[in-house]
């Protein structure tokens, strides 16, 4: 029998919940001869039901860069001794430089690594925002250094890392996200009224579906751009559906709505524009089924999990035109320059005005789903645990 501690203290977005929520619903039945002590936010333990039997919580609250820092070189160690466990793994893109048994690191966050994100807040003057990213970054390079495998979700992720990193990083392996596609739609619940409602409000028009919070990487601005274009360029009523809301000194996330705002404004685009708010992960793929295409104009990400969503849920994708999401849609998408809004109205007018296009995409993008299994992802995580545990054993022997 192994302990493993499963270290995510910081699992309070909802990507994080959603993979955490996915990874140890999965990984304590798939190895029922170890024991995982998980290391959660109390959020996180107040909102998770039915853990496996042999995954325990030990929930934990902090606040700020030096609350993360104190557990990462303090709290961490102390957990470890105490449990007397045999192996780390953090999912969270931060650990212990130097850790006392072999550890794992999962780096989900690609965007301390952005050349273009860093240059993005320069651009808007966020000099803190800066500071803070070239911390977070160098701290996460240290944390990689001391571990003893570096997980990525994507290829193109580990590429971007390893290029802003001045000495090699040990042990990277690229595993791809879980996904069930048709759990995803199975258990789809009914969008809530007042959002049913909010889209019905507009008149009947092709449906463009942007899935995300606001945030500077999401490139919302070059999608409002683009939207302008397209209203002139064909005669159906073309609709922005956006899981967020957007307004003058409106934050989301910590991140400042009003350019994206005054932009919609500018542009005169309030009536083609449907903002709906957060929606409930479980009623993402009901949002879907009301849209007629999906679109990530990020310029950085690590997956794109919203895609992988996208070609569940027969979609077909508009991306920007970036290593990560070629290596996640290949030819189920159609891509476009980062910031070019007029190649991406054209994808969106060509979308719009080709029914047989879009469809041979969705068709794609219903194989190429099929590579994201949650079985393979634990069946390769399991494979790296038993290698560090390994190393672990070694450890203890010659101690």
């Amino acid at each position: 029998m192994a302990r493993i501690l499963i270290y995510a203290p910081a699992a309070t977005a909802a990507g994080g919940i959603r993979y955490l929520s996915e990874f140890l619903a999965r990984i304590g039945p798939a190895r029922p001869q170890d024991q995982f002590t998980a290391c959660t936010p109390v959020k996180f333990v107040e909102g998770f039901r039915a853990a496996p039997s042999n995954v325990r919580f030990v929930p934990v609250e902090f606040s700020g860069l030096i609350g993360r820092a104190w557990w990462d070189l303090v709290g961490l160690g102390r957990l470890v001794r105490r449990e007397a466990c045999d192996l780390i793994v953090a999912t969270g893109g931060f650990a212990m430089p130097h850790p006392p048994r072999p550890q794992i690191l999962m780096n989900y966050n690609a965007l301390y690594f952005s050349p273009i994100h860093e240059a993005e807040l320069r651009r808007r003057g966020l000099w803190r925002q800066r500071i803070e990213m070239k911390l977070r970054r160098a701290w996460a390079l240290r944390s990689m250094y001391g571990s003893t495998i570096n997980i990525v979700p994507t290829r193109a992720c580990g590429d971007l890392i390893a290029g802003r990193s001045r000495r090699p990083i040990p042990g990277i392996r690229a595993i791809y996200h879980g996904f069930d596609p048709d759990e995803f739609v199975r258990l789809a619940r009914p969008l809530n009224l007042a959002q049913r409602a909010r889209l019905q409000s507009r008149p009947e028009g092709w449906r463009l579906l942007l899935a995300s919070h606001y945030n500077y990487f999401r490139n919302f601005e070059t999608v409002l751009r683009a939207l302008a274009v397209v209203r002139q360029a064909i005669k159906q009523p073309i609709q922005l559906v956006l899981t967020t809301i957007l307004g003058i000194g409106l934050r989301d996330h910590g991140y400042d709505t009003t350019e994206a705002a005054k932009l919609i404004h500018t542009l005169r685009l309030e009536d083609a524009v449907i903002m709906l708010g957060p929606v409930a992960q479980d009623e993402i793929a009901t949002l879907h089924s009301l849209c007629n295409a999906v679109i990530s104009p990020a310029y950085i990400e690590s997956f794109g999990y919203p895609m992988v969503e996208a070609m569940g849920c027969g979609r077909p994708v508009i991306a920007a035109d970036t290593p990560v999401h070629r290596e996640v849609c290949q030819d189920a998408a159609v891509y476009f320059s980062v910031f070019d809004a007029d190649a991406l109205a054209a994808r969106i007018v060509r979308f719009a005005e080709d029914r047989k296009l879009a469809d041979q995409l969705a068709a794609r993008g219903r194989q190429r789903v099929r590579q994201f299994s949650w079985a393979d992802h634990i069946r390769q995580l399991g494979e790296c645990f038993d290698e560090c545990l390994g190393r672990s054993n070694a450890m203890v022997t010659a101690a």
